[in-house]
């Protein structure tokens, strides 16, 4: 008897916490749902309204403006075994030229500075 008490007692204890789960999740859930909507009526407002007015830029005109200077920030933390051959990479792929690239690295991680 006092098995069969414990046993709906405990199938009732695990259907309250599925129950609270899933309304965690769908909470969760609605801020991305929210995203989602903000980011089509947007969207389609400037269909309407931006895209109609600018003529969206091409390759070409991209490339003729004069590059500005910019700063590519690389945060680095265990990474020495990989950050060399990423910045390499960068540099080598990028068409842009007038850029300065800082890797932030952590006091304690050596093998990343000295990399």
């Amino acid at each position: 008897m006092v098995a069969g008490f414990f046993s709906a007692d405990y199938y009732f204890a695990l259907e309250v916490l599925a129950a609270t789960v899933a309304l965690l999740i769908f909470l969760s859930s609605v801020d991305d749902l929210f995203i989602d909507i903000w980011y089509w009526v947007r969207r389609i407002f400037r269909h309407f309204t931006a895209d109609r007015k600018y003529p969206h830029l091409t390759v070409q005109q991209i490339r003729e403006k004069n590059e500005q200077p910019i700063a590519i920030m690389v945060p680095a933390w265990h990474e020495y075994d990989v950050i060399a051959a990423m910045v390499e990479n960068m540099v080598e792929v990028m068409e842009y030229k007038n850029y300065v690239i800082f890797v932030g690295t952590y006091m304690n991680d050596p093998k990343t500075i000295d990399e």
